[in-house]
């Protein structure tokens, strides 16, 4: 559907097709049913290097939450994903539905168009003598919710249960209702159920950022709209909103309506204190600082050209092609210091794994890249990089995720644990296949070669005491 740009390291079939492979975001799935970037296939027959089937296993075996599968071929995703190839996928449990309905999916994705409707998307590159094609952001005039352009929705005046994603390619949002007084009551992010709900006004989501939210919109009169509204500037968070496409600050309108109020999505009772969120929170293990046995320190970085106008993206100063470095021992725990050195945010996303945000603290950038501080160094102490103490993520970045917002100028610091949310060792043996990946997920740079490899190494003591070595058989060709 539109231009390929030769200059990235991109799927390139020989016989023409369009190279796919799907990527269950947030699974707990086998290396070969991850949607490695570089196991596509077309529907000529052609495949990439690590391809083993077009048929993917996903077991299943989380807690209640709301994922999402979208394309992940290498080089190509930003591409695919425009297209279309977007999805929800909810996994859900007998006990969650005796509380609270599935819930409405709101997939969020921002677009232009042609006046025919035809998807416009850009055909020349922001450096063309460089890259032909490729653009640093994707950023849309049009709003679409579940495919449909500045949708309405109508609701009875009661409690309803959405599930919200941000799907967009880059653009981040700041959603907020336009009706004084009403809130989003947030009972989930990327990783599931909360332990008691937060009673928010606005809620900021990175793009591949999920939120589980209750709206009230019981006493309303009959006939009331309220608008979902988005404030989340272009670029993230230094753009200025002011120059946004006004049509962008408009999500969807929700409208009372006593008679034909859509049913689904309606949660039983009248008050969220009515629901016992403890009791749907599954047994896991908790992440603990004790069983840290990596510290890794990794930089996100946006390099520019004379004019500041982005070429690459990288992650800890490698591309895609190099060497694996990120070798973690399943059943371990590590921290990953995520050292943003730019001017705008990057959301980081990890395959196979749930980890918790721990801190972000500010650093002197310049000071860093100049050599004349380290980040090793506490703060207060001469020499340190940082220029305030480490705190608490903000509260939209709390919670078992799988996505985190690294802010410019800041270390974010997430804990990590290679195994399921108990502890126990994976259904399957994570150190077989092409391994994982972990990348940005403003999927312009993912394209640009922001995206690294990383692998599992096995622990066969783990294994050995939790792994049911039949649930879970692999096919390789």
């Amino acid at each position: 559907m539109f231009p390929v740009d030769d200059s990235l390291h991109r799927a390139s079939p020989i016989h023409g097709g369009v190279p796919i492979v799907v990527h269950l975001h947030g699974g707990e799935v086998h290396s070969s049913s991850d949607g490695h970037p570089d196991s596509w296939y077309t529907s000529k027959g052609e495949v990439g290097s690590t391809f083993s089937s077009q048929n993917h296993t996903y077991i299943n075996e989380q807690s209640p939450l709301a994922l999402w599968y979208h394309d992940h071929a290498i080089g190509i995703t930003r591409l695919n994903v425009v297209a279309g190839l977007t999805g929800m996928y909810i996994i859900t449990s007998q006990k969650e539905q005796e509380f609270l309905p599935v819930g409405l999916p709101l997939v969020i994705q921002d677009k232009q168009f042609f006046e025919n409707g035809e998807i416009n998307f850009p055909s020349v590159g922001i450096i063309p003598v460089y890259h032909e094609q490729w653009c640093p952001e994707d950023y849309g005039d049009t709003i679409l919710v579940n495919g449909v352009i500045w949708p309405f929705f109508k609701v009875l005046p009661r409690l309803y249960r959405f599930r919200i994603l941000n799907a967009c390619s880059a653009r981040f949002l700041v959603l907020s209702l336009d009706k004084p007084g009403m809130y989003f009551y947030q009972i989930g992010t990327d990783g599931g159920f909360l332990p008691q709900p937060w009673n928010l006004t606005s809620i900021t989501l990175a793009p591949a950022e999920r939120a589980d939210v209750l709206i009230d919109f019981s006493g309303l009169l009959n006939g009331v709209s309220i608008v979902l509204n988005n404030s989340g500037p272009t670029p993230f968070p230094s753009g200025d909103i002011y120059q946004m496409p006004p049509k962008t600050y408009d999500i969807l309108k929700f409208i009372v309506d006593e008679e034909e109020g859509y049913r689904e999505g309606l949660v039983e009772g009248d008050y969220v204190s009515d629901i016992d969120f403890s009791s749907l929170l599954m047994d896991e293990k908790p992440l603990s600082k004790e069983d840290v046995v990596a510290i890794r320190t990794l930089s996100v970085v946006e390099w520019d050209n004379d004019n500041h106008l982005p070429l690459i993206f990288t992650l800890d100063n490698h591309t895609w092609e190099d060497p694996v470095v990120q070798e973690p021992v399943e059943g371990t725990t590590e921290i990953w210091e995520l050292v943003n050195l730019r001017i705008n945010a990057h959301p980081i996303h990890i395959h196979l794994v749930q980890f918790q945000a721990l801190d972000q603290q500010s650093f002197s950038s310049l000071s860093y890249e100049s050599g004349n501080c380290s980040l090793q160094v506490p703060y207060g102490e001469n020499g340190s990089c940082f220029i305030e103490p480490a705190k608490d993520p903000y509260i939209y970045q709390r919670g078992w995720k799988d996505t985190v917002i690294t802010w410019p100028g800041v270390v974010t610091r997430v804990i990590i644990r290679f195994s399921q949310r108990n502890g126990s060792a994976f259904g399957f043996d994570p150190s077989e296949g092409p391994g994982y990946a972990w990348h940005c997920h403003i999927v312009d740079h993912e394209d640009n070669v922001m995206m690294r490899p990383f692998v599992v190494t096995p622990n066969n003591t783990l294994a050995a005491l939790t792994r049911n070595l039949g649930t879970f058989v692999p096919s390789f060709s």
